[in-house]
C-alpha cells in the first residue's frame, strides 16, 4: 500500500526548493518505506552535508508518528539515488547557485545507501531520531564523495 504526498510547488520556475517527503509505502512484510526529495535549485539536486541529518531525523519521526510499526526493535536504513545534475554542496533556500561541481561523470543513477546492519529500539522513530540520523547521513555523504 502506498500514499503519494503532493509536492509543494516553487513560487517561480527557478526558485530553490527544500527537500520534502514524497511517498510513504507499507509492504505486506511489515517494511515501512518513506521517499523524499533532496533540496534543489536551478543547477539540480543538492546533497548538502549539513541537511541530511535533519531531513532524515524528520522522516524517522514522521514514520514514528504514523504509529504503524509495532515491533520493539527495528532496522533503519537510508538511500539516495544520484541524478545527472546532482552535487554535494550547500543549499541556500534564498538563492540558486550560479555554478556547481557535479558528483562525477558516470555516477548518475548510482545508489548511495546504508546497510541495515543492526537493530535499534523503536525510539529511533521518535526521541532517538536525532541520534540515529547523523550516522546514516555521514555514510551517504562519504559514499557521494568517492
Amino acid at each position: 500500500m502506498g500514499v503519494s504526498i503532493p509536492a509543494n510547488r516553487p513560487r517561480s520556475w527557478n526558485a530553490p526548493q527544500e527537500g520534502e517527503a514524497a511517498e510513504c509505502r507499507l509492504y505486506k512484510a511489515g517494511q515501512l518505506s518513506i521517499r523524499a526529495t533532496l533540496p534543489r535549485d536551478s543547477c539540480g539536486a543538492i546533497l548538502d552535508p549539513d541537511a541530511p541529518p535533519q531531513q532524515l531525523a524528520g522522516l524517522l519521526r514522521f514514520a514514528g508518528t504514523l504509529n504503524i510499526v509495532q515491533a520493539d526493535r527495528i532496522v533503519v536504513a537510508a538511500g539516495v539515488l544520484t541524478e545527472m545534475l546532482m552535487s554535494v554542496d550547500t543549499f541556500d533556500p534564498r538563492r540558486s547557485r550560479q555554478s556547481y561541481q557535479p558528483i562525477g561523470p558516470g555516477r548518475s543513477g548510482r545508489q548511495l545507501r546504508t546497510e541495515p546492519d543492526e537493530s535499534v529500539t523503536l525510539a529511533a522513530l521518535g526521541a532517538g531520531a536525532a541520534e540515529v540520523a547523523p550516522h546514516l547521513a555521514q555514510v551517504l555523504i562519504l559514499q557521494a564523495r568517492r
